[in-house]
């Protein structure tokens, strides 16, 4: 979803954008158009001695055909698109970037041990720029011998215009009360799924310090995963069953978002947090531990707080602090809106992905 918003945004703007989609499709058409993006899909057989040898051959050939003529090249992650195109754009000497998603963690994700990733990084490393979501993730890519030069640290956007504060939006005044909602507040929400590296487990934990001071507060847990059972079973163990809410996952988090008075991530890993980016779109203070892309999203003190990672006091007291103070979560609501318009909708990131491509070329 975020690389076809920018795609369109690309095309908005002027410019000829095709995408070659990597999912593998036993039918349906090999080419689409959405909302101006020429989409080619990778066609495969059903016969699975066939299929793999189908796929990289596919991708090659696209590669080659749509290669011809074009200006720049972007692959997305360091997998299977890297692998099979980068050798071959080289070939071509038609310049490429490379994206590289996932986890900022060192020894995780697209930074793991495993010899895959360690043969994509080589690939990577001699694209002509490596766009990473965190500066945690230029570090990381400096220590494997990446030119620093090279590197350009461009987050994922938002849009702006779905992700608003209530105040822009249309009032729900009328509209039909969610009997999931707490009908008490101030409510904290955080959305995301309830796995392990979320740190919901730290976030109920440190709810449990928050309500001794806030009785009348709620959290909202937006999201569903593996450890639903567990989460409920830990909120019933320290007597707040009452004051933690999972709605499960919902289509209508924008919405959700409006209706919530701040924003709180316990996560022990991310990426870029998208879910960050959308609180921040819809003026919500956040309270954030020091994860992934955190701190490159989050001023502390400005449009938030950060914690430190599995500390459940200080992200109770960062709560605490926001809860207790109404005019400060206002301050902090509008500079993150502002923060969010000027750094990270989507025009703003789509003009600095255009900007690196005419540096590339004009070297």
């Amino acid at each position: 979803m975020q690389t076809l918003l920018q795609l369109r945004e690309m095309v908005g703007l002027g410019h000829k954008v095709t995408a070659i989609d990597l999912t593998p499709r036993h039918e349906g058409p090999a080419e689409d158009t959405i909302d101006g993006v020429r989409i080619l899909r990778v066609r495969t057989p059903h016969a699975p001695v066939l299929r793999a040898l189908a796929y990289h051959r596919r991708i090659a050939a696209l590669t080659r055909r749509e290669g011809r003529g074009a200006d720049v090249a972007q692959l997305n992650h360091l997998g299977t698109g890297l692998v099979t195109a980068a050798p071959i754009l080289k070939s071509m000497r038609v310049p490429s970037v490379v994206v590289i998603w996932g986890s900022a963690m060192k020894g995780v994700g697209p930074f793991g041990e495993g010899w895959r990733f360690k043969a994509a990084r080589r690939l990577a490393r001699a694209c002509e720029r490596q766009v990473v979501l965190a500066t945690a993730a230029a570090a990381n890519l400096e220590r494997d011998g990446f030119d620093p030069a090279r590197i350009r640290f461009i987050p994922n956007g938002i849009e702006t215009g779905r992700f608003r504060p209530a105040e822009d939006a249309d009032r729900d005044a009328g509209a039909t009360p969610d009997p999931a909602w707490p009908r008490t507040g101030p409510v904290a929400i955080s959305v995301g799924r309830l796995v392990p590296a979320k740190g919901l487990d730290t976030l109920i934990d440190a709810w449990w310090r928050v309500s001794a001071a806030h009785p009348a507060a709620r959290l909202v847990l937006v999201g569903d995963g593996p450890l639903r059972g567990a989460l409920t079973a830990r909120a019933e163990e320290a007597g707040i069953a009452d004051r933690v809410h999972f709605l499960g996952a919902r289509d209508d988090v924008p919405e959700l978002l409006r209706r919530a008075d701040l924003y709180v991530s316990a996560s022990r890993t991310e990426g870029m947090s998208n879910a960050l980016l959308e609180a921040l779109g819809s003026g919500l203070p956040v309270v954030a531990t020091r994860a992934g892309s955190a701190p490159d999203v989050v001023v502390d003190g400005g449009c938030g707080l950060l914690v430190p990672i599995d500390a459940p006091e200080a992200l109770a007291e960062g709560l605490g602090r926001l809860l207790a103070d109404p005019a400060l979560r206002s301050r902090m609501g509008d500079a993150a809106r502002r923060r969010a318009v000027a750094e990270f909708s989507i025009g703003a990131i789509v003009r600095r992905y255009i900007e690196m491509y005419r540096e590339i070329a004009a070297s």
